[in-house]
């Protein structure tokens, strides 16, 4: 899914070479390390305020910045599942709270070989009862004067067999993040 200011990967007429790096990122809440991924997990919460979300620092950069992550359905499992769709959105907003991108994930779990992946809380080897659905990778382009950007929950649809709910309250964890990267041309050419 491909959200924000449609734009090329490189700068404009630098000729600086452009780098792709995992960017430094900060979460409120980390949900715990995957048992077969062995990536870092971390909540997405609905929230009000751009320091409530995940944030992602974008180096100083000529032209369009391309950030990239990848949006997983945020289940609650046990040793079995009960049949269940979760449609979770998000919004990605600049350090002022301006919405520059949205993303969307929708994750069907029928089975537990539904799953992404297990998680373990971190420095622990229990099992964590949240697990990531499978991955849709966000793509969201930000404009020379961006340094950072906040990924926050809008609101999360759960579809069990008999009944559908909607969960929209501040705090409430509706999905998760992880595999962040960040391509861009340095600020200066270097």
């Amino acid at each position: 899914m491909v959200l924000g200011h449609a734009a090329a990967d490189g700068a404009q007429g630098t000729g600086a070479q452009m780098r792709r790096e995992t960017p430094a990122y900060d979460c409120p809440v980390v949900t715990g390390v995957g048992i077969n991924t062995k990536r870092r997990y971390c909540d997405v919460r609905i929230a009000e305020v751009v320091e409530d979300g995940v944030r992602v620092d974008v180096p100083a950069h000529t032209g369009q910045a391309t950030v990239r992550f990848d949006l997983h359905a945020r289940f609650s499992v046990g040793s079995s599942v009960a049949p269940q769709r979760h449609d979770a959105i998000v919004a990605i907003v600049d350090g002022e709270g301006q919405v520059i991108g949205r993303g969307a994930v929708r994750g069907e779990l029928r089975t537990l070989d539904d799953l992404f992946d297990r998680l373990t809380a971190v420095g622990a080897r229990t099992r964590l009862a949240a697990a990531p659905g499978r991955p849709e990778r966000i793509t969201v382009t930000v404009g020379p004067g961006v340094t950072a950007i906040s990924i926050v929950g809008q609101w999360l649809d759960v579809q069990l067999p008999s009944k559908l709910d909607r969960f929209e309250t501040v705090g409430r964890p509706i999905a998760l993040v992880s595999n962040f990267e960040v391509a861009y041309t340095p600020a200066g050419g270097r």
